[in-house]
């Protein structure tokens, strides 16, 4: 299966597996997530307003360039969202400047 660059598991190995109809299918293998002590010193914490979500705070904080909105992930990862899109207002985030704007992270 092939990710885009940027993609959370650009660098995460897989398993391939060819069934009796000989077609090979390829499963990744599970990634360690961004856990907020893996951080570094620079994040800001951002309160979440209504009709934000990660694309557009990954856009926002990086100062506005559309080709960051992919790393909406990074966002998620440091805080444990398990369902990204579903970010109450009010709700705040920590928004790890560096790790949002580093390409090839891991």
């Amino acid at each position: 299966m092939a990710v885009f660059e940027g993609s959370r598991y650009q660098n995460t190995s897989y398993l391939a597996i060819t069934g009796k109809d000989l077609i090979t299918r390829k499963w990744l293998s599970p990634r360690t997530p961004i856990a907020q002590e893996d951080v570094s010193q620079d994040w800001v914490m951002h309160t979440v307003v209504e009709g934000e979500d990660l694309d557009l705070l990954a856009y926002l904080y990086t100062s506005e360039n559309a080709s960051k909105t992919k790393f909406w992930w990074i966002i998620a990862d440091a805080n444990n969202l398990l369902w990204p899109l579903d970010i109450a207002p009010g709700t705040e985030l920590i928004i790890p400047l560096r790790e949002l704007s580093v390409q090839g992270l891991r």
